[in-house]
């Protein structure tokens, strides 16, 4: 059993896109300050499915519960709303 998210996460948010014009994708990658440890991801879905994880609790992931449900959500510092 996973334990319950923290009440703060940072990471420092690449956003780039790649390929040519034809097959155009958006690529991103974050890294962690504290540790240097950096991840990838080949596009957004797989970004956001990432931050999804980390930001849900244990009963959120078992249920499925979006994110959006989460009634923390509206207690989110000023500047993770923009």
């Amino acid at each position: 059993m996973n334990p319950e998210p923290p009440d703060y996460i940072t990471y420092l948010l690449r956003v780039w896109c790649a390929g040519s014009t034809d097959d155009a994708g958006w690529r991103a990658a974050l890294e962690d300050p504290r540790s240097g440890e950096r991840q990838a991801f080949r596009d957004l879905a797989a970004l956001f499915a990432f931050l999804d994880e980390k930001t849900r609790g244990p009963s959120q992931r078992a249920e499925g519960a979006p994110v959006e449900n989460r009634e923390d959500a509206a207690r989110a510092p000023d500047a993770a709303r923009h």
